[in-house]
Protein backbone atom coordinates (compact mmCIF):
# COMPACT_ATOMS: atom_id res chain seq x y z
CA UNK A 1 0.00 0.00 0.00
CA UNK A 2 1.24 3.58 -0.59
CA UNK A 3 0.60 5.82 2.05
CA UNK A 4 0.83 8.79 -0.21
CA UNK A 5 -2.33 8.06 -1.83
CA UNK A 6 -4.49 9.78 1.20
CA UNK A 7 -4.57 12.34 3.52
CA UNK A 8 -3.26 11.66 7.47
CA UNK A 9 -3.57 13.65 10.54
CA UNK A 10 -0.93 13.16 13.00
CA UNK A 11 -1.84 14.42 16.35
CA UNK A 12 1.66 15.46 18.11
CA UNK A 13 1.49 15.81 22.38
CA UNK A 14 4.66 17.51 23.81
CA UNK A 15 4.94 19.79 26.22
CA UNK A 16 8.45 20.83 24.87
CA UNK A 17 7.95 23.69 22.14
CA UNK A 18 11.30 22.46 20.80
CA UNK A 19 10.46 19.17 20.04
CA UNK A 20 6.68 20.31 18.54
CA UNK A 21 8.74 22.70 16.19
CA UNK A 22 11.55 19.82 14.98
CA UNK A 23 8.54 17.52 14.36
CA UNK A 24 6.53 19.93 12.07
CA UNK A 25 9.85 20.26 9.89
CA UNK A 26 10.12 16.92 9.72
CA UNK A 27 7.10 16.54 7.47
CA UNK A 28 6.96 20.01 5.48
CA UNK A 29 7.33 18.40 2.59
CA UNK A 30 4.77 15.60 3.11
CA UNK A 31 1.49 17.49 1.88
CA UNK A 32 -0.48 14.20 2.33
CA UNK A 33 0.65 14.57 6.10
CA UNK A 34 -1.25 16.97 8.62
CA UNK A 35 0.02 17.85 12.00
CA UNK A 36 -2.23 18.97 14.80
CA UNK A 37 -0.34 19.69 18.26
CA UNK A 38 -1.41 20.05 21.50
CA UNK A 39 0.99 20.31 24.79
CA UNK A 40 -1.02 18.60 27.13
CA UNK A 41 -2.70 15.77 28.35
CA UNK A 42 -6.18 17.48 28.95
CA UNK A 43 -6.58 19.11 25.68
CA UNK A 44 -5.44 16.03 23.82
CA UNK A 45 -8.32 13.85 25.78
CA UNK A 46 -10.46 16.80 25.14
CA UNK A 47 -9.43 16.66 21.16
CA UNK A 48 -9.61 12.88 21.01
CA UNK A 49 -12.87 12.41 22.72
CA UNK A 50 -15.09 15.44 20.54
CA UNK A 51 -13.10 13.26 17.25
CA UNK A 52 -11.96 9.84 18.01
CA UNK A 53 -11.50 8.57 14.90
CA UNK A 54 -9.95 11.90 13.49
CA UNK A 55 -6.09 10.68 13.32
CA UNK A 56 -3.78 8.17 12.04
CA UNK A 57 -1.65 8.52 14.46
CA UNK A 58 -1.40 9.95 17.71
CA UNK A 59 2.48 10.96 18.85
CA UNK A 60 3.51 11.42 22.23
CA UNK A 61 5.97 12.14 24.94
CA UNK A 62 6.09 9.27 27.44
CA UNK A 63 6.95 11.96 30.43
CA UNK A 64 3.84 14.14 29.95
CA UNK A 65 3.19 16.60 32.74
CA UNK A 66 0.60 14.91 35.07
CA UNK A 67 0.27 11.69 33.56
CA UNK A 68 2.64 9.47 31.93
CA UNK A 69 2.81 8.67 28.42
CA UNK A 70 1.46 4.98 28.58
CA UNK A 71 -1.39 6.14 30.98
CA UNK A 72 -2.68 8.74 28.37
CA UNK A 73 -2.03 5.77 25.42
CA UNK A 74 -4.64 3.75 27.77
CA UNK A 75 -7.19 6.46 28.05
CA UNK A 76 -7.14 7.06 24.32
CA UNK A 77 -7.72 3.19 23.52
CA UNK A 78 -10.75 3.27 25.91
CA UNK A 79 -12.09 5.98 23.46
CA UNK A 80 -10.79 4.07 20.36
CA UNK A 81 -9.40 1.02 20.34
CA UNK A 82 -8.09 0.88 17.29
CA UNK A 83 -6.02 3.80 16.99
CA UNK A 84 -2.62 3.57 16.20
CA UNK A 85 0.07 5.19 19.50
CA UNK A 86 3.27 5.97 19.22
CA UNK A 87 5.25 6.92 22.33
CA UNK A 88 8.25 9.38 21.84
CA UNK A 89 10.63 9.63 24.43
CA UNK A 90 14.36 10.97 25.63
CA UNK A 91 13.81 8.30 28.25
CA UNK A 92 15.87 5.30 26.53
CA UNK A 93 15.00 3.00 29.50
CA UNK A 94 13.87 -0.76 29.08
CA UNK A 95 10.91 0.22 31.51
CA UNK A 96 9.71 3.00 29.46
CA UNK A 97 9.74 1.08 26.47
CA UNK A 98 8.35 -1.85 27.94
CA UNK A 99 5.25 -0.03 29.35
CA UNK A 100 4.85 2.02 26.40
CA UNK A 101 4.19 -1.41 24.37
CA UNK A 102 1.92 -2.57 27.14
CA UNK A 103 -0.52 0.10 27.12
CA UNK A 104 -1.13 -0.24 23.63
CA UNK A 105 1.66 1.57 21.65
CA UNK A 106 2.45 0.32 18.55
CA UNK A 107 6.19 2.08 18.65
CA UNK A 108 9.22 3.80 20.86
CA UNK A 109 11.04 5.84 19.20
CA UNK A 110 14.12 7.25 20.83
CA UNK A 111 14.64 11.32 20.87
CA UNK A 112 18.09 10.49 20.65
CA UNK A 113 17.65 8.95 16.58
CA UNK A 114 18.23 11.28 13.54
CA UNK A 115 15.53 12.75 11.83
CA UNK A 116 15.64 10.47 9.29
CA UNK A 117 15.06 7.55 10.81
CA UNK A 118 12.67 9.47 13.45
CA UNK A 119 10.98 10.24 10.33
CA UNK A 120 10.76 6.65 9.05
CA UNK A 121 9.60 5.24 12.01
CA UNK A 122 6.79 7.73 12.19
CA UNK A 123 5.92 6.61 8.36
CA UNK A 124 5.69 3.33 9.20
CA UNK A 125 3.49 4.06 12.03
CA UNK A 126 1.25 5.47 9.14
CA UNK A 127 1.57 2.47 7.19
CA UNK A 128 -0.16 0.60 10.06
CA UNK A 129 -2.57 2.70 10.39
CA UNK A 130 -3.62 2.75 6.54
CA UNK A 131 -3.54 -1.12 6.68
CA UNK A 132 -5.51 -1.65 9.79
CA UNK A 133 -8.40 1.01 9.00
CA UNK A 134 -8.75 -0.97 4.98
CA UNK A 135 -9.59 -4.17 7.10
CA UNK A 136 -11.31 -2.18 9.64
CA UNK A 137 -13.70 -0.84 6.88
CA UNK A 138 -14.50 -3.41 4.97
CA UNK A 139 -14.05 -6.06 2.29
CA UNK A 140 -13.58 -4.75 -1.19
CA UNK A 141 -16.86 -4.64 -2.80
CA UNK A 142 -17.59 -6.22 -6.23
CA UNK A 143 -19.92 -7.44 -8.89
CA UNK A 144 -18.61 -11.19 -7.65
CA UNK A 145 -19.42 -10.50 -4.14
CA UNK A 146 -23.10 -8.96 -4.43
CA UNK A 147 -23.50 -12.08 -7.10
CA UNK A 148 -22.21 -14.49 -4.31
CA UNK A 149 -24.09 -12.03 -1.10
CA UNK A 150 -27.38 -12.35 -3.34
CA UNK A 151 -27.74 -16.35 -2.30
CA UNK A 152 -26.45 -15.34 1.32
CA UNK A 153 -23.28 -17.03 1.39
CA UNK A 154 -19.69 -14.89 1.64
CA UNK A 155 -17.04 -14.72 -0.60
CA UNK A 156 -15.34 -12.14 -3.47
CA UNK A 157 -13.93 -14.50 -6.25
CA UNK A 158 -14.79 -15.21 -9.63
CA UNK A 159 -14.28 -19.31 -8.83
CA UNK A 160 -17.60 -18.55 -6.12
CA UNK A 161 -19.35 -15.93 -8.24
CA UNK A 162 -19.57 -18.66 -10.97
CA UNK A 163 -20.81 -21.56 -8.27
CA UNK A 164 -23.27 -18.76 -7.01
CA UNK A 165 -25.04 -19.02 -10.79
CA UNK A 166 -24.89 -22.50 -10.76
CA UNK A 167 -26.63 -22.78 -7.26
CA UNK A 168 -29.38 -20.49 -8.27
CA UNK A 169 -29.83 -22.77 -11.61
CA UNK A 170 -30.18 -25.82 -9.39
CA UNK A 171 -32.35 -24.37 -7.28
CA UNK A 172 -34.95 -24.16 -9.75
CA UNK A 173 -35.10 -27.96 -10.75
CA UNK A 174 -35.50 -31.09 -8.59
CA UNK A 175 -32.72 -33.38 -9.85
CA UNK A 176 -29.77 -34.37 -7.67
CA UNK A 177 -26.90 -32.28 -6.59
CA UNK A 178 -23.31 -33.89 -6.66
CA UNK A 179 -21.35 -31.46 -4.48
CA UNK A 180 -17.42 -32.25 -4.71
CA UNK A 181 -14.44 -30.55 -3.34
CA UNK A 182 -11.64 -30.79 -0.06
CA UNK A 183 -12.74 -31.07 2.82
CA UNK A 184 -13.64 -27.47 4.75
CA UNK A 185 -14.34 -25.79 1.87
CA UNK A 186 -17.84 -25.50 2.17
CA UNK A 187 -20.17 -27.94 0.79
CA UNK A 188 -22.61 -27.59 3.11
CA UNK A 189 -23.20 -24.26 2.56
CA UNK A 190 -23.92 -24.80 -0.47
CA UNK A 191 -26.50 -27.13 -0.31
CA UNK A 192 -28.13 -24.72 2.07
CA UNK A 193 -28.16 -21.84 -0.71
CA UNK A 194 -29.24 -24.40 -2.66
CA UNK A 195 -32.58 -25.37 -0.36
CA UNK A 196 -32.94 -22.38 0.34
CA UNK A 197 -33.10 -20.64 -3.21
CA UNK A 198 -35.70 -23.54 -3.66
CA UNK A 199 -39.24 -23.95 -3.88
CA UNK A 200 -38.65 -26.38 -0.53
CA UNK A 201 -37.34 -24.21 1.16
CA UNK A 202 -40.21 -23.77 4.07
CA UNK A 203 -39.75 -27.60 4.39
CA UNK A 204 -37.04 -29.43 6.58
CA UNK A 205 -33.59 -29.62 5.47
CA UNK A 206 -31.95 -32.73 6.97
CA UNK A 207 -28.43 -32.85 6.98
CA UNK A 208 -26.15 -36.52 7.74
CA UNK A 209 -22.39 -37.39 7.48
CA UNK A 210 -22.87 -40.83 5.71
CA UNK A 211 -19.41 -41.64 6.83
CA UNK A 212 -20.72 -42.23 10.89
CA UNK A 213 -23.77 -44.13 9.95
CA UNK A 214 -22.98 -47.89 11.30
CA UNK A 215 -23.32 -50.75 9.18
CA UNK A 216 -25.62 -52.40 12.05
CA UNK A 217 -27.69 -48.91 12.41
CA UNK A 218 -27.65 -47.81 8.38
CA UNK A 219 -31.39 -49.21 7.78
CA UNK A 220 -32.71 -47.83 10.72
CA UNK A 221 -31.15 -44.53 10.29
CA UNK A 222 -32.47 -44.13 6.75
CA UNK A 223 -35.11 -45.58 6.86
CA UNK A 224 -36.73 -45.73 10.38
CA UNK A 225 -37.82 -48.84 12.15
CA UNK A 226 -40.71 -49.99 13.90
CA UNK A 227 -41.24 -50.41 17.79
CA UNK A 228 -39.96 -53.76 18.62
CA UNK A 229 -38.08 -54.65 15.44
CA UNK A 230 -34.99 -54.88 17.31
CA UNK A 231 -33.63 -55.03 21.17
CA UNK A 232 -33.54 -51.27 22.00
CA UNK A 233 -36.58 -50.36 19.48
CA UNK A 234 -38.72 -49.14 22.11
CA UNK A 235 -41.14 -46.80 19.77
CA UNK A 236 -41.44 -45.91 16.02
CA UNK A 237 -38.78 -44.30 14.57
CA UNK A 238 -38.51 -41.83 11.61
CA UNK A 239 -35.62 -42.01 9.26
CA UNK A 240 -33.91 -39.59 7.24
CA UNK A 241 -35.81 -40.08 4.36
CA UNK A 242 -39.07 -39.66 5.86
CA UNK A 243 -38.24 -36.51 7.98
CA UNK A 244 -36.84 -34.93 5.03
CA UNK A 245 -40.38 -35.44 2.99
CA UNK A 246 -41.28 -32.81 1.07
CA UNK A 247 -37.91 -30.81 2.12
CA UNK A 248 -34.11 -31.93 1.13
CA UNK A 249 -31.97 -34.80 2.44
CA UNK A 250 -28.61 -33.75 2.33
CA UNK A 251 -26.02 -36.85 3.05
CA UNK A 252 -22.09 -35.91 3.58
CA UNK A 253 -19.28 -37.88 2.55
CA UNK A 254 -21.18 -40.13 0.43
CA UNK A 255 -18.06 -41.28 -1.48
CA UNK A 256 -17.09 -43.08 2.54
CA UNK A 257 -20.32 -45.37 2.55
CA UNK A 258 -19.50 -49.22 1.90
CA UNK A 259 -20.98 -50.76 -0.71
CA UNK A 260 -23.34 -53.04 0.79
CA UNK A 261 -24.99 -49.83 2.47
CA UNK A 262 -24.71 -48.34 -1.48
CA UNK A 263 -26.73 -50.82 -2.86
CA UNK A 264 -29.49 -50.23 0.05
CA UNK A 265 -29.27 -46.57 -0.88
CA UNK A 266 -29.45 -46.93 -4.65
CA UNK A 267 -32.87 -48.82 -4.42
CA UNK A 268 -34.67 -46.29 -2.37
CA UNK A 269 -33.47 -43.60 -4.59
CA UNK A 270 -34.59 -45.83 -7.92
CA UNK A 271 -38.01 -46.72 -6.49
CA UNK A 272 -38.69 -43.50 -4.35
CA UNK A 273 -40.12 -46.17 -1.44
CA UNK A 274 -38.64 -48.41 1.26
CA UNK A 275 -39.42 -50.38 4.04
CA UNK A 276 -38.95 -49.48 7.28
CA UNK A 277 -36.85 -51.89 9.65
CA UNK A 278 -39.44 -54.58 10.78
CA UNK A 279 -42.24 -53.21 8.81
CA UNK A 280 -44.01 -55.06 5.51
CA UNK A 281 -45.35 -51.44 4.72
CA UNK A 282 -43.64 -49.73 2.10
CA UNK A 283 -43.10 -45.87 3.11
CA UNK A 284 -43.36 -43.20 -0.65
CA UNK A 285 -41.46 -39.84 0.14
CA UNK A 286 -40.97 -37.20 -1.98
CA UNK A 287 -37.16 -35.87 -0.96
CA UNK A 288 -35.13 -33.88 -3.29
CA UNK A 289 -31.51 -35.18 -2.71
CA UNK A 290 -28.10 -33.41 -2.64
CA UNK A 291 -24.82 -35.27 -1.68
CA UNK A 292 -21.40 -34.37 -1.18
CA UNK A 293 -17.96 -35.53 -1.02
CA UNK A 294 -14.34 -35.29 -0.98
CA UNK A 295 -13.53 -38.09 -3.04
CA UNK A 296 -13.21 -38.35 -7.06
CA UNK A 297 -16.18 -40.70 -7.69
CA UNK A 298 -15.14 -41.41 -11.01
CA UNK A 299 -11.53 -43.07 -9.93
CA UNK A 300 -13.58 -44.74 -7.01
CA UNK A 301 -16.02 -46.28 -9.64
CA UNK A 302 -12.87 -47.39 -11.44
CA UNK A 303 -11.14 -49.05 -8.31
CA UNK A 304 -14.71 -50.97 -7.58
CA UNK A 305 -15.12 -49.30 -4.16
CA UNK A 306 -18.32 -47.01 -5.30
CA UNK A 307 -21.10 -48.36 -7.68
CA UNK A 308 -21.40 -47.00 -11.11
CA UNK A 309 -24.94 -47.29 -11.42
CA UNK A 310 -25.40 -45.34 -7.82
CA UNK A 311 -23.18 -42.53 -9.18
CA UNK A 312 -24.90 -42.17 -12.06
CA UNK A 313 -28.10 -41.01 -10.23
CA UNK A 314 -26.21 -39.01 -8.19
CA UNK A 315 -24.18 -37.21 -10.30
CA UNK A 316 -27.15 -35.22 -12.32
CA UNK A 317 -25.92 -31.59 -11.45
CA UNK A 318 -22.20 -31.20 -10.90
CA UNK A 319 -21.27 -28.42 -8.77
CA UNK A 320 -17.39 -28.81 -7.36
CA UNK A 321 -16.06 -26.24 -5.19
CA UNK A 322 -12.31 -25.28 -5.41
CA UNK A 323 -10.23 -24.81 -2.78
CA UNK A 324 -9.63 -21.60 -0.39
CA UNK A 325 -6.29 -21.47 -1.46
CA UNK A 326 -7.56 -21.19 -5.34
CA UNK A 327 -9.87 -18.50 -4.77
CA UNK A 328 -7.88 -15.75 -2.34
CA UNK A 329 -10.66 -13.23 -2.59
CA UNK A 330 -12.65 -15.19 -0.82
CA UNK A 331 -10.69 -14.74 2.24
CA UNK A 332 -11.58 -10.40 3.34
CA UNK A 333 -15.62 -11.23 2.84
CA UNK A 334 -15.09 -14.75 5.30
CA UNK A 335 -13.08 -12.64 7.94
CA UNK A 336 -15.24 -9.80 7.80
CA UNK A 337 -18.69 -12.20 8.11
CA UNK A 338 -16.70 -13.92 11.03
CA UNK A 339 -16.09 -10.55 12.96
CA UNK A 340 -19.64 -9.62 12.53
CA UNK A 341 -21.90 -12.46 12.92
CA UNK A 342 -19.61 -13.34 16.04
CA UNK A 343 -19.89 -9.74 17.36
CA UNK A 344 -15.75 -9.29 17.13
CA UNK A 345 -14.35 -5.80 18.52
CA UNK A 346 -10.62 -6.72 17.28
CA UNK A 347 -9.80 -4.88 14.09
CA UNK A 348 -7.21 -6.99 11.92
CA UNK A 349 -4.32 -5.41 10.47
CA UNK A 350 -3.48 -5.72 7.00
CA UNK A 351 -0.30 -7.62 7.98
CA UNK A 352 -2.99 -10.71 9.43
CA UNK A 353 -4.96 -10.61 5.99
CA UNK A 354 -1.63 -10.77 3.80
CA UNK A 355 -0.37 -14.14 5.84
CA UNK A 356 -4.22 -15.79 5.41
CA UNK A 357 -4.00 -14.60 1.57
CA UNK A 358 -0.69 -16.40 1.47
CA UNK A 359 -1.15 -19.01 3.55
CA UNK A 360 -1.88 -22.93 1.78
CA UNK A 361 -5.52 -23.47 3.64
CA UNK A 362 -5.21 -26.88 3.73
CA UNK A 363 -8.42 -27.12 5.89
CA UNK A 364 -10.26 -24.85 3.84
CA UNK A 365 -12.88 -22.43 5.16
CA UNK A 366 -12.88 -24.74 8.14
CA UNK A 367 -9.53 -24.41 8.86
CA UNK A 368 -9.86 -20.44 8.69
CA UNK A 369 -13.18 -20.05 10.67
CA UNK A 370 -10.75 -22.18 13.52
CA UNK A 371 -7.96 -19.78 13.32
CA UNK A 372 -10.55 -16.65 13.74
CA UNK A 373 -11.84 -18.14 16.90
CA UNK A 374 -8.46 -19.13 18.57
CA UNK A 375 -7.10 -16.06 17.97
CA UNK A 376 -10.32 -13.82 19.14
CA UNK A 377 -10.91 -16.24 22.03
CA UNK A 378 -7.18 -16.44 23.01
CA UNK A 379 -6.68 -13.08 22.96
CA UNK A 380 -10.15 -11.23 23.24
CA UNK A 381 -8.46 -8.64 25.35
CA UNK A 382 -6.30 -6.85 22.63
CA UNK A 383 -7.98 -4.58 20.67
CA UNK A 384 -5.81 -4.73 17.54
CA UNK A 385 -5.23 -8.54 16.15
CA UNK A 386 -1.42 -8.31 14.81
CA UNK A 387 0.87 -10.93 13.35
CA UNK A 388 2.09 -11.52 16.51
CA UNK A 389 -1.22 -13.52 17.67
CA UNK A 390 -0.76 -15.91 14.45
CA UNK A 391 -0.16 -19.93 14.61
CA UNK A 392 3.41 -20.31 13.56
CA UNK A 393 2.52 -22.08 10.49
CA UNK A 394 1.40 -18.96 8.69
CA UNK A 395 5.71 -18.17 9.10
CA UNK A 396 6.20 -21.21 6.79
CA UNK A 397 7.72 -20.96 3.58
CA UNK A 398 5.24 -23.26 1.30
CA UNK A 399 4.43 -22.97 -2.45
CA UNK A 400 2.05 -20.44 -3.52
CA UNK A 401 -0.78 -21.14 -6.55
CA UNK A 402 -0.36 -18.58 -9.36
CA UNK A 403 -3.24 -16.46 -7.80
CA UNK A 404 -1.46 -16.11 -4.61
CA UNK A 405 1.32 -14.98 -6.49
CA UNK A 406 -0.72 -12.13 -8.73
CA UNK A 407 -1.79 -10.82 -5.23
CA UNK A 408 1.62 -9.99 -3.84
CA UNK A 409 3.25 -6.59 -4.61
CA UNK A 410 6.56 -6.54 -6.12
CA UNK A 411 8.42 -6.44 -3.05
CA UNK A 412 6.24 -8.62 -1.10
CA UNK A 413 6.82 -11.38 -3.78
CA UNK A 414 10.39 -10.11 -3.82
CA UNK A 415 10.52 -10.95 -0.03
CA UNK A 416 8.66 -14.59 -0.10
CA UNK A 417 11.38 -15.82 -2.79
CA UNK A 418 14.23 -14.80 -0.84
CA UNK A 419 12.76 -16.42 2.24
CA UNK A 420 12.14 -19.70 -0.19
CA UNK A 421 15.91 -19.55 -1.18
CA UNK A 422 17.41 -19.30 2.25
CA UNK A 423 15.42 -22.09 3.19
CA UNK A 424 16.15 -24.36 0.22
CA UNK A 425 19.85 -23.55 0.84
CA UNK A 426 20.21 -24.24 4.71
CA UNK A 427 18.26 -27.76 4.11
CA UNK A 428 21.12 -28.52 1.34
CA UNK A 429 23.51 -27.30 3.32
CA UNK A 430 22.62 -29.11 6.64
CA UNK A 431 21.94 -32.13 4.26
CA UNK A 432 25.41 -32.48 2.64
CA UNK A 433 27.46 -30.67 5.64
CA UNK A 434 29.72 -29.14 2.99
CA UNK A 435 29.44 -26.04 1.14
CA UNK A 436 31.08 -27.92 -2.00
CA UNK A 437 28.83 -30.90 -2.12
CA UNK A 438 25.99 -28.14 -1.23
CA UNK A 439 26.71 -26.29 -4.25
CA UNK A 440 27.65 -29.45 -6.90
CA UNK A 441 25.73 -32.31 -5.85
CA UNK A 442 22.60 -30.64 -3.93
CA UNK A 443 21.83 -27.36 -5.93
CA UNK A 444 23.73 -27.92 -8.80
CA UNK A 445 25.66 -24.45 -8.71
CA UNK A 446 29.61 -23.09 -8.80
CA UNK A 447 30.88 -23.36 -5.45
CA UNK A 448 31.19 -19.47 -5.70
CA UNK A 449 27.72 -18.82 -6.62
CA UNK A 450 26.26 -20.58 -3.64
CA UNK A 451 29.00 -18.33 -1.35
CA UNK A 452 27.84 -15.36 -3.21
CA UNK A 453 23.93 -15.75 -2.23
CA UNK A 454 24.90 -16.59 1.32
CA UNK A 455 26.77 -13.03 1.59
CA UNK A 456 23.91 -11.85 -0.31
CA UNK A 457 20.97 -13.08 1.60
CA UNK A 458 22.85 -12.28 4.76
CA UNK A 459 22.24 -15.75 5.44
CA UNK A 460 23.03 -17.17 8.89
CA UNK A 461 24.27 -20.92 9.13
CA UNK A 462 24.43 -21.00 12.89
CA UNK A 463 26.74 -23.32 14.12
CA UNK A 464 26.94 -24.77 10.64
CA UNK A 465 29.89 -22.16 10.00
CA UNK A 466 32.28 -23.82 11.95
CA UNK A 467 31.40 -27.65 10.94
CA UNK A 468 31.25 -26.77 6.80
CA UNK A 469 33.90 -25.63 4.35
Amino acid sequence: MNVVDRKYKILLVDDEPAILSSVQNLFSDQNEIEIQIVNNSEEAMTIIKKAPYEFAVVLMDYNLAGISGAELTKEIIKINPHQIVAMYSGDESQKAAIESWRSGAVDFIEKRLSPEETKRKINLSIKKYAESSEIFNSAPHSSYRETIESIGLSGGSPEMAKIAEYIKRAANTDACVLITGESGVGKEEVAKAIHRLSKRNAMPFVAENMSAITKELFESKMFGHMKGSFTGAIENHQGLFKKAHCGTLFMDEIGDMPLEQQAKLLRAIQEGEFFPVGSSKTEKVNVRLIVATNKELEKEVLAKTFRQDLFYRLNIINIKVPPLRERIEDIRPLVENFRKKNKIRQVFLMEVIKKFESYSWPGNIRELYSELLRITSVFQDESRITIKHLDSKFFDISPMTEKQKLNLTFEEFHQHSQEAEKKLILEVVRKYRSLRLAASEGLKIPYSTLQSRIKKLNLNLGGENEKIS
